[in-house]
């Protein structure tokens, strides 16, 4: 029971700091010969979200009909998961059907899944920034109050190490992370926290790096 209750409070401190994660996607415009005298619509900036985002507006959204949608739409990148990160945040109706289906099909991370369906997270779920083993050797304090469990050391990393921006695997340290991208400072500011979430939810995919200096 003492687990279960840490987890849930690691679940719940996840799902609050991802709300202040910040995503723009946007889609290139259609060259002009030249300007229109007069605002038109053709003119503007559009993202694959705002073309989404009315028909994911509704309650009675169709999970099956959703699913198909996001799958083409990564398939042939013209969204990331990042944009499904942000559609959901302002307020898009995903069904957690549809992102099951999603990530059984290898198009969304465990950890997206898991925080858009409000499920409790596994080790795997973090995998791009915690190693279980890599964790439990960096840190003798953390090995002497902690027995080698991977879900244990999974909760000490989400309430402990990720808040003090501890390196909890080889292939992501969020302080070399910050450095390699300084106009993230504000967006995520001082908490550690939102740096690992960047990673598994948008860095990773566009190629950023927390592993090596790129600067």
């Amino acid at each position: 029971m003492h687990m279960l209750n840490k987890q849930k409070i690691a679940v719940r401190m996840t799902a609050a700091l991802l709300a202040a994660g910040i995503l723009a996607g946007v889609m290139a415009p259609v060259a002009a010969q030249a300007a229109p005298a007069y605002d038109s619509k053709w003119t503007k900036k559009i993202t694959m979200e705002e073309l989404m985002g009315e028909g994911l507006a509704k309650e009675e959204t169709d999970a099956a009909g959703v699913y198909e949608q996001l799958k083409q739409g990564l398939r042939f990148k013209t969204i990331t998961q990042g944009s499904i990160y942000y559609m959901f945040l302002n307020g898009a109706v995903i069904p957690a059907e549809a992102v099951a289906m999603l990530y059984q099909d290898g198009l969304v991370s465990g950890f997206l899944y898991k925080y858009m369906s409000g499920l409790p997270y596994v080790p795997s779920d973090l995998k791009d920034v915690f190693n279980a083993f890599e964790y439990y050797c960096a840190y003798p304090e953390t090995a002497a109050a902690v027995p080698f469990n991977e879900n244990l050391l999974m909760i000490d990393f989400m309430i402990n190490g990720m808040p003090q921006g501890r390196i909890g695997s080889t292939e992501f340290n969020p302080a070399l992370y910050r450095k390699n991208y300084p106009e993230l400072e504000a967006i995520l500011g001082d908490n550690w926290m939102n740096y690992y979430i960047h990673y598994i939810v948008i860095g990773k995919e566009k190629g950023m790096t927390g592993k090596k200096s790129v600067r």
